[in-house]
């Protein structure tokens, strides 16, 4: 489901086009980047963050089209960060 594009750098496989989520793994903390489509994509991501022993607590969304905000349920609970006018995006 990942490829490691450079050392703790991953692109997340989808169902539609790889490469567009991803996840940063550092020595003292992750952040998730998009949250693809579908739960279990997100659901990955948060698994391989906790695998490194970290919480999952940061999420970058680029932008509100749902095959990059749809699945952040399991990515939700830390900080978010995007652009102030994602969450309108999202709600239409």
């Amino acid at each position: 489901m990942f490829t490691e594009e450079a050392p703790g750098v991953f692109s997340v496989a989808s169902r539609f086009v790889d490469g567009k989520n991803g996840v940063v793994v550092g020595s003292r903390a992750s952040v998730a980047i998009d949250c693809g489509n579908y739960v279990d994509e997100a659901e990955a991501v948060a698994d391989l963050i906790r695998e490194n022993e970290h919480s999952v607590g940061r999420v970058v969304l680029t932008h509100g089209h749902g095959d990059h905000v749809l699945g952040a349920e399991p990515l939700i609970g830390g900080e978010i960060y995007a652009h102030r006018l994602t969450p309108t995006k999202i709600d239409s």
